[in-house]
């Protein structure tokens, strides 16, 4: 089963894994920063990578542009596996995260903090 979708520009997406399928991502156009684990892999149009079942990931699109991406596992029953793990603004769900999990949670705050801020306005 495949699904393709956008990731907008100067967006990171939730901290998910799944707990039964494989994935495998393929950028179709653009660039995408993912974090599988404790690694980072910088992605460009026809790149693609696996994330093992149980292993955290995000994406996040840094660029100006949109990236499309094409997300495929090989057993659909199992689809809508996802757990998510902490949200954009840092919120984490997991009480006790291991510390494989705790690593992954720093690449992830990492990457939240490049993105794009707007400055802020000044008071009259």
């Amino acid at each position: 089963m495949s699904n393709q979708l956008s990731v907008y520009p100067n967006t990171v997406t939730t901290l998910m894994s799944h707990r039964v399928v494989d994935k495998t991502i393929s950028v179709e156009l653009g660039h995408l920063n993912v974090i599988i684990g404790e690694h980072l892999h910088t992605l460009t149009s026809g790149m693609n990578v696996t994330i093992p079942k149980n292993t955290l990931f995000a994406y996040a699109n840094l660029s100006p542009s949109q990236t499309i991406i094409t997300e495929r596992i090989e057993h659909p029953t199992f689809a809508k596996d996802l757990v998510i793990h902490a949200e954009v603004n840092g919120i984490v769900y997991d009480a006790n995260p291991s510390p494989a999990m705790q690593s992954s949670l720093s690449l992830y705050r990492a990457l939240v903090d490049m993105l794009i801020k707007a400055p802020a306005k000044k008071s009259a």
